[in-house]
C-alpha cells in the first residue's frame, strides 16, 4: 500500500469517525442542525456565482481544511485571527470558495462568511441568523430564475429595481449585516 492510499483511508477515518470535538460541537446544537434540515435551497446559482449548502449529512467533512486538518488534528487556537471552536461550515460560494459559516454559540446562528487563504479568518456578517438567511437565499433565488449562469443573466440583466428590492428586503430582515456579499452576488 502507498502513502497516496495510506492518506485516503485516513481521510476516509476521519469522514466516518468523527472527531469527539467536533461530534460534542454538532451534539450541542440539535436546534441549528433542526434548522438546517429545513432549508430547501441546497444551491443558488445567479450569473458567475452559485452558493452551496451542505446537508447536515455533509457537515463533518465540510469542516476539513477550517476546524481540523485532512488527519483531524484540530485547527482551533486562542490566536486573534484563527479559526474559532464555534464556528461551523455550512456551505460555500463558488466564485472564490469562500466558506459560509455560523456560529452555534449564539442566539438564532448568524451566518457568516470570511475570505480564504488570507492567513488570518475575519468574518462579515451576511445574516442575522440562519432562518433569515434561508430567507434572503429564497430572495435571490426568486430574482436569479432564467439567470442561473453568466450567458443568461447578460440575456436577461437583473433590472436597478429588482437589485434594491432584494437587497432591501435582505437587510430589512438582517439590519447590522454587511451588505457586501448580498451587493456582489447581485451586481
Amino acid at each position: 500500500m502507498n502513502v497516496y492510499s495510506l492518506r485516503r483511508i485516513r481521510v476516509s477515518l476521519v469522514v466516518k469517525y468523527p472527531t469527539a470535538d467536533f461530534s460534542a460541537r454538532l451534539m450541542s446544537s440539535n436546534d441549528y442542525k433542526e434548522v438546517l434540515r429545513t432549508l430547501t435551497i441546497p444551491l443558488v446559482s445567479l450569473g458567475y456565482t452559485a452558493v452551496h449548502i451542505y446537508r447536515v449529512d455533509e457537515l463533518e467533512e465540510a469542516q476539513v481544511g477550517y476546524s481540523v486538518d485532512p488527519s483531524g488534528a484540530s485547527l482551533i487556537d486562542d490566536e486573534v485571527g484563527s479559526w474559532q471552536r464555534q464556528w461551523i461550515v455550512i456551505g460555500y460560494e463558488d466564485l472564490c470558495g469562500d466558506p459560509i459559516i455560523i456560529d452555534i454559540e449564539a442566539e438564532g446562528f448568524p451566518v457568516h462568511t470570511a475570505m480564504h487563504g488570507t492567513g488570518n479568518w475575519a468574518p462579515k456578517l451576511i445574516s442575522t441568523g440562519l432562518r433569515n438567511f434561508a430567507a434572503a437565499m429564497n430572495e435571490v433565488a426568486a430574482v436569479a430564475k432564467g439567470r442561473e449562469n453568466p450567458r443568461k443573466l447578460e440575456a436577461n440583466p437583473i433590472t436597478p429595481d429588482e437589485r434594491a428590492r432584494v437587497l432591501n428586503g435582505i437587510q430589512r430582515q438582517n439590519p447590522g449585516i454587511d451588505p457586501s456579499f448580498w451587493e456582489t452576488w447581485l451586481s
